[in-house]
């Protein structure tokens, strides 16, 4: 009974990349299926993406200076 802890923390992080490992699966089947079309309205992690590349380049563009 010692080890509960270590088998309940070990079990979480196999369910964890189990499940990781199942949606990053379903996620590329998906976008083998679909063509990719840019453009168009930006939402969650695109955003997020081009947000912080917009940061980035601004703040390499007044090191430059």
């Amino acid at each position: 009974m010692e080890n509960l802890e270590l088998l309940v923390l070990t079990f979480a992080v196999v369910v964890s990349f189990i499940s990781f490992g199942t949606a990053t699966y379903i996620q590329f089947k998906n976008m083998s299926k679909n063509e990719y079309k840019g453009g168009g309205e930006s939402h969650g992690e695109v955003s997020i993406v081009n947000f912080l590349g917009n940061k980035i380049d601004d703040g390499n563009s007044k090191k430059k200076m």
